[in-house]
């Protein structure tokens, strides 16, 4: 944006391409995953502020073809140094750069209401500088007038007392709060919060349905493995303090072939943080492996892990992913949220990372096996359970934004 002429010409521009791009992408989503993105209704003259994580660079146009006219993005100061990309970029598309308080303030001011959406953001095991940052908009909007909500978030760990204190302010402040579990809600108690508006519900990837079986499959033979194979989704992490976990991990995997006759394949939940994690493990096997390492979607890597037979992971969504699909599965503990899930799923835990352990993994997956038809029903109930509860974070948050105009 290098002068107010130029400025002039953004939203009209972007109004032009949008229009142009729209139904290309829209065809593209359908051809390619097999699905239609949904209108949201009565949008009316109303601005949103949209907070999300995603898996890959294609997630944010799922997002702008549910909503009728052009959204604009907050972009990280990185995508401005890519040369003539960038460029391509901040024509088609006019990102804001990321100077984080001063333009996110300026969001807050501008919207209807602060929507906090998905993940564990109230945590301080990452560091203090990103949950103070999250509190900071939180009090910024109530500040302003703004409604604010915690849309479907796990809490914590919150470790240290005077971060628990900012976190009962600023939660007893919010308009509404849906969370993904029962821990994070006694965690929330425990803290004194008593905001009246904190609902349990569960994770909204149980309202998603995964990529076509022609997709999937794709992928799979993209790995190198045949469409109906029978194998083990492994998900790890790099993760501090589990200096022998490779070692004891991959001895687990050779074990679930030999025994099982299950290839293992690694899923890259977030290809640039586990890419060497699951190089490590495959490494130490005995036992040949495979990996999906091509740019995949959520709801593509959802999919796939509907192939398998079993699912080991670490990574929090790739349990989630196979609870929705009714996939049996076994966590690696590295994390208080990992273990609260897996008590909210009803999942068995094969260890904890810090001390990972391959004998006590192969008698939990023994056990697992031994009533495999048995596990699989409850969990396809569960998913079940967990898909209707999962609904109501976008009921009641349609019901606050109503009856609050």
């Amino acid at each position: 944006m290098a002068s107010n002429k130029n400025n002039t010409w953004i939203k009209p521009r972007h109004n032009t391409l949008r229009n142009i791009l729209a139904p290309v992408i829209g065809l593209y989503t359908r051809l390619k995953f097999g699905i239609k993105p949904e209108k949201f209704q009565d949008q009316g003259d109303r601005q949103f502020l949209i907070i999300m994580n995603h898996q890959t660079s294609f997630d944010q146009f799922f997002v702008s073809l549910s909503f009728r006219g052009p959204i604009y993005y907050i972009a990280t100061e990185d995508l401005f140094s890519k040369g003539w990309i960038s460029r391509a970029i901040s024509y088609i598309q006019a990102p804001i750069p990321i100077r984080k308080q001063t333009t996110d303030i300026k969001a807050v001011k501008d919207c209807d209401a602060l929507l906090l959406g998905g993940g564990s953001l109230l945590q301080d095991r990452t560091s203090t500088r990103s949950i103070l940052y999250y509190l900071s908009m939180i009090h910024c909007a109530k500040r302003m007038g703004k409604r604010v909500v915690l849309y479907a978030n796990g809490i914590g760990p919150v470790e240290k007392r005077r971060n628990r204190k900012r976190v009962k302010r600023a939660i007893d402040r919010v308009d509404l709060v849906t969370l993904r579990d029962r821990a994070s809600a006694e965690e929330l108690r425990e803290m004194g919060v008593t905001n009246p508006n904190i609902h349990v519900t569960a994770d909204p990837v149980f309202c998603l349905d995964p990529a076509s079986d022609e997709a999937s499959i794709s992928l799979l033979e993209q790995a190198g493995l045949e469409a109906d194979s029978r194998f083990v989704a492994v998900s790890v992490r790099k993760w501090p303090g589990s200096a022998n976990f490779s070692e004891e991990m991959a001895a687990f995997c050779d074990d679930l072939r030999r025994t099982y006759n299950m290839e293992v394949l690694f899923l890259l939940m977030q290809p640039e943080k586990d890419r060497e994690a699951a190089q490590q493990v495959r490494d130490a096997m005995e036992e040949p492996s495979y990996i999906l390492d091509v740019p995949c979607s959520a709801l593509e890597l959802m999919g796939v892990l509907g192939k398998a037979k079993l699912c080991l992971a670490m990574r929090l969504h790739a349990l989630i992913f196979a609870a929705r699909m009714a996939v049996p599965a076994l966590g690696l503990v590295y994390d208080p949220k990992v273990e609260h899930y897996l008590r909210e799923l009803e999942m068995p835990s094969a260890g904890d990372v810090s001390d990972f352990n391959r004998e006590f993994a192969i008698c939990k997956a023994n056990e697992l096996m031994a009533d495999y038809d048995a596990y699989v029903a409850r969990m396809r109930e569960k998913s079940r359970e967990l898909s209707a509860v999962a609904e109501q974070n976008e009921k009641l948050l349609w019901k606050l934004l109503e009856e609050r105009g």
